[in-house]
């Protein structure tokens, strides 16, 4: 088999592959539509609607499981290629019937709620359809385009505008589609010459040095492919966290508030799974640099064991404490989230029995234990589990389950705390994690008034500040200016360093600035670092500022930590713009 058959065979097979996960979003995302609009919408359009689209997805699952069997061996026919744009075509009428006929101008906040689900559950199939050329583009159009002529053909003006910018987001999304595609395609198509190629190192007994170059390549591919494709995804997911923000203080009831509540919920898990993407980066890149102190154990366990225990309960499972008093040398932060990884771990796969979070003395050393009663790991897996993105357990790559990165992660934190991590296990019965950390030899720290970031929010002290906001994408930027406005402040914002120039040489406008915050990366090769040092020397003030980037690429993250500025990652947390702007204004 060619290489080329092999892409062509593997790239339908990866969707396929997707169809489980796709059924799943996009029944939630139905239920959600239809518990939204269900006072606004006659309830039998809603549920003939749901009905229609649930028969569907059997059907579709039903064929994609047949498929998969039978592509396992040899590659699709003419006729079983056209179902991979007959699907997309089908579920792209489904969600753009669904813009027409619920369709409520009358009522704005029900239009807001329509939009955002449309908009979502295309960006959320943006990678899944990404394996087949078109199928993607043509299911954004069809879902999105209906919604959008009824937009602009409705007499308020002010939906013209919403339809445009809704199809210009569209847009780009399909220009990230098709680069994720692209990078698939390199993906895949360096794999299957990897494969020929060790086959063809291993008939002749070539050198093994040359095989692990060829190992290396493959790996410095993946990198640049996890770094190019988390940097475009979390554009979007950043607009709409901000947008989210921005959204919070126009909602005022309680249903409104909870659904608000429901999409930022979906957006943290989002971020979490970009997170750890992130967390990788900046362990390759080697730019985390340890904060040594004194840490009350006790403290710090029982804060990070309160943060799990409702999903421990919602699993039937029982998280228990058994802890000792005493005080370590770490760093709070970095040894929060290794602990955190492993708890989460072993919840993720209990399920039944319990998870014990355990202290224990020897000597000069704590070991803090993590036990479960969980599916246990064979000792032949004991080193494989530190692999990136290996999950012995979710051979069906359930998403609830993670990346595969957090086992990872502990391990190397740790080792950079130097910090051991050993494991016991019995393969059916349960595992043991257990960190061994000395006894602290530091003096007891002082107490510290409250910093700035734990005072209480005045609106009223946000409008005495301007923010000079720096981001080429116009959508980022009109969702951060609607945030910042929300909380107070005032806002001057900037495409390019252009903009920023003709900002500084405006004396009057250049000394109302107070704090800027610019996107790291910017267009002809320009970074946020330029322009706040081209803001410096023209307007002759030396600013608080800060940076944002969706950059991954651990050579982006070494050059803007060389700066000394503070750095935040798309998307942001909840609040995470509020604090730092705080942090920077009040020192």
């Amino acid at each position: 088999m060619q290489v080329k058959e092999k892409i062509e065979n593997a790239r339908f097979l990866l969707l396929q592959e997707q169809s489980r996960f796709m059924f799943i979003g996009s029944i939630l995302s139905s239920l959600g539509l239809i518990v939204t609009l269900w006072g606004a919408v006659p309830k039998h359009i809603l549920l003939l609607w749901f009905g229609f689209l649930t028969l569907y997805w059997l059907g579709r699952l039903y064929h994609s499981n047949y498929l998969l069997e039978q592509l396992q061996h040899r590659s699709p026919t003419v006729n079983e290629k056209r179902y991979f744009y007959f699907y997309p075509v089908v579920s792209g009428i489904f969600w753009g019937a669904a813009g027409v006929l619920f369709f409520t101008p009358d009522s704005t906040i029900h239009l807001v709620y329509l939009l955002m689900y449309l908009f979502g559950i295309v960006i959320g199939s943006a990678v899944s359809l990404s394996y087949i050329r078109w199928a993607f583009p043509i299911y954004a159009v069809i879902s999105i385009l209906p919604i959008s002529i009824l937009l602009m053909g409705d007499d308020n003006e002010s939906f013209l505008w919403i339809a445009l910018t809704l199809l210009m987001g569209i847009l780009a999304v399909i220009a990230i589609s098709h680069n994720v595609y692209r990078s698939i395609s390199d993906s895949l198509k360096i794999r299957f010459e990897n494969e020929d190629l060790v086959e063809t190192l291993r008939r002749q007994t070539l050198a093994l040095e040359e095989q692990k170059e060829v190992a290396i390549k493959a790996n410095q591919d993946k990198s640049r492919f996890l770094a190019s494709a988390s940097h475009d995804l979390r554009q979007p997911i950043h607009s709409l966290s901000l947008l989210t923000d921005a959204l919070e203080s126009q909602i005022t009831t309680a249903k409104g508030k909870s659904i608000l509540g429901l999409v930022r919920n979906a957006n943290d898990s989002l971020n979490h799974l970009l997170g750890s993407l992130l967390d990788v980066s900046k362990l390759d890149a080697d730019v985390i640099e340890p904060q040594i102190e004194r840490i009350d154990l006790v403290a710090l366990l029982s804060n990070i064991a309160d943060n799990y225990r409702l999903s421990a309960k919602q699993k039937g499972l029982q998280l228990r404490l058994h802890l000792r008093d005493c005080y370590i040398d770490s760093d709070p932060s970095l040894l929060s989230n290794a602990i955190m990884n492993l708890i989460d771990n072993a919840i993720k796969y209990t399920s039944k029995g319990g998870v014990l979070v355990s202290v224990r003395i020897h000597g000069e050393v704590v070991k803090v234990q993590v036990w479960d009663t969980g599916i246990g790991i064979e000792q032949k897996n004991h080193k494989k589990i530190y692999r990136e993105f290996l999950q012995l357990g979710n051979h069906e790559r359930d998403m609830d389950k993670g990346l595969g990165l957090g086992l990872s992660i502990s391990q190397r934190v740790l080792k950079l705390l130097d910090h051991p991590l050993s494991l016991s296990s019995v393969y059916g019965r349960g595992s043991v994690f257990t960190i061994s950390i000395p006894l602290s030899s530091l003096p007891e720290a002082p107490c510290l008034e409250p910093s700035a970031e734990m005072l209480p929010f005045s609106w009223e002290e946000a409008r005495k500040y301007t923010v000079l906001l720096v981001d080429d994408n116009k959508t980022v930027c009109k969702a951060a200016k609607l945030a910042l406005e929300s909380w107070g402040y005032n806002v001057v914002t900037a495409n390019g360093i252009e903009d920023v120039e003709q900002i500084a040489k405006n004396k009057k406008l250049a000394s109302s600035i107070d704090v800027i915050a610019a996107d790291y990366r910017l267009p002809n090769n320009v970074t946020g670092i330029d322009v706040i040092q081209r803001f410096e020397i023209l307007s002759g003030y030396k600013l608080p500022a800060f940076l944002i980037t969706g950059d991954t690429a651990p050579e982006r993250l070494q050059e803007a930590i060389s700066y000394g500025l503070p750095l935040l990652h798309k998307p942001l947390k909840h609040g995470e713009f509020k604090m730092v702007l705080r942090r920077l204004l009040h020192n």
